[in-house]
């Protein structure tokens, strides 16, 4: 099976030791920067509402080391998806924030509140609560 990551708006073929964090609507994005850059050593971390199910897919796609965090009312858990991100950040980061705007801009202060460039961070929001056409 093969994936393609977007067109234009994400490369995945030239990111540096990438980080990516999203939910349930990039899952196809993780399996295609994996299989572009296999040996890039990806981190992946998603925020889903069904953990059980969304590992079955995940392990169906071959991503086994993904990281899976329960979405939470309040956005709660975005505190513990940022340190974990932040901790496994290299100096080269690049960073992947896809999916629900409201946890990507959520993540991205986060990031840049500990020093992290905007030119190393990629954000695309795929939906908003009560919105339509994001992408």
């Amino acid at each position: 099976m093969s994936f393609m990551g977007p067109r234009g708006s994400l490369e995945v073929n030239r990111l540096q030791q990438p980080q990516l964090f999203g939910d349930e609507t990039c899952l196809g994005l993780a399996a295609a920067l994996v299989q572009a850059q296999p040996h890039a050593g990806a981190a992946l971390i998603f925020e889903v509402d069904d953990i059980a199910q969304t590992s079955q897919v995940l392990q169906a796609l071959g991503l086994r080391d993904a990281m899976v965090v329960r979405r939470l009312s309040g956005d709660v858990h975005l505190a513990q998806v940022s340190e974990a991100i932040l901790r496994a950040a290299l100096p080269d980061t690049d960073f992947i924030l896809v999916g629900r705007a409201a946890a990507i801009q959520a993540i991205k202060r986060r990031l840049n509140g500990a020093g992290v460039s905007n030119r190393s961070i990629k954000a695309k929001a795929y939906w908003a609560a009560g919105k339509r056409g994001l992408d």
